[in-house]
């Protein structure tokens, strides 16, 4: 369309007939990390906006289907690096569960052990299951259901990475 850059995603990350092809949309993920970096200057000790620069990057380059390059690819990690030292546990947390996988991707089983390592066990509690039988308490309904639907969600995507990974698993044993 016309007053976009060119290489810029028209549709959004989602490839339409017509639309052209994931390549073309470098120049436009090149601009978002050239973008990223200058604001990463502003603030460049918030592990906060380290992990959000970070998980938003990869998602950019996943939906344009265009691997990152050595350089961006390096620079998301230390983005990542930097949030798992943050003060914040939970930013910690999700940076270190990002780069264990990333470590697994790269074969570096022994990196994974260590961020897995540096995770806080699982709460003894379901804070969400919490938050629905608060609902149900105050009789709001409508709240209590959405955060039952959304637990269940969550629980059918943990049974259907179980059995993706058993699936593996079986494959691998031959």
């Amino acid at each position: 369309p016309a007053g976009l850059p060119a290489g810029d995603d028209p549709g959004g990350g989602v490839r339409l007939p017509g639309d052209p092809p994931p390549h073309r949309w470098r120049g436009g993920l090149a601009a978002a990390f050239a973008l990223a970096k200058e604001q990463r200057k502003q603030f460049p000790r918030c592990g906060l906006l380290a992990l959000n620069t970070a998980l938003t990057l990869e998602g950019l380059a996943a939906l344009a289907g265009v691997p990152l390059d050595t350089e961006d690819a390096q620079w998301v990690r230390a983005l990542y690096r930097q949030a798992a030292e943050s003060e914040d546990s939970a930013v910690a947390a999700q940076a270190r569960a990002m780069l264990f996988s990333q470590a697994l991707e790269a074969g570096a089983a022994d990196q994974a052990e260590e961020w897995l390592q540096g995770l806080p066990p699982q709460p003894l509690y379901d804070k969400s299951s919490m938050q629905a039988r608060l609902a149900l308490a105050r009789k709001d309904w409508a709240k209590a259901g959405e955060q039952w639907e959304g637990n269940l969600l969550h629980q059918i995507g943990q049974v259907q990475r179980t059995l993706l990974s058993l699936m593996d698993l079986a494959a691998q044993e031959g």
